[in-house]
């Protein structure tokens, strides 16, 4: 039964849900601050349509050219990568501090499961301890019972004065 309770205290803690999203968001913040470290490659593409006025200065003089198109167009498509580099160490830095941190919620979550199943495992022990002292209070007061009905019948028979 101290085995369920605990389990369900830790279940349903909101303290320990809590801590379970720090750990999550101190990992994913030091896979991040790793991944900086890392060079980054990109791929892009885009398309340029123009179409040149023919009043224009610029037009009027283009227009007299031979194999003047009034509309042109221009396509781009191709991969790009940059690395910084880490210099002074800063972004090392950054990435042994974000694992620290995570480790650090590690630790804190650690923590909270280990007070939530102590404070459980209290409250459950103090529970029975109290159920066994309201056990011996009721063998008491019964046998206080039987005593108070020995006293009258002896009271009642003459033998007790």
């Amino acid at each position: 039964m101290l085995v369920q309770v605990v389990q369900r205290a830790l279940a349903q803690n909101l303290d320990l849900v809590a801590s379970v999203a720090r750990v999550q968001q101190a990992r994913a913040a030091a896979a991040g601050a790793g991944a900086d470290l890392l060079p980054t490659v990109d791929f892009g593409g885009s398309a340029t349509a123009e179409h040149q006025s023919t009043l224009s200065p610029t037009g009027k003089l283009a227009s007299s050219l031979p194999g003047y198109s009034r509309t042109s167009h221009e396509y781009t498509l191709g991969p790009s990568a940059s690395w910084e580099i880490d210099l002074f160490g800063g972004l090392r830095r950054d990435a042994t501090a974000a694992r620290e941190e995570a480790q650090a919620a590690e630790a804190d979550q650690a923590g909270v499961r280990i007070s939530v199943a102590a404070d459980a495992a209290d409250a459950y022990l103090q529970i029975r301890g109290y159920q066994a002292r309201l056990g011996v209070a009721e063998d008491q007061i019964e046998t206080d019972r039987r005593l108070l009905q020995l006293v009258r019948d002896r009271y009642n028979a003459g033998s007790a004065t």
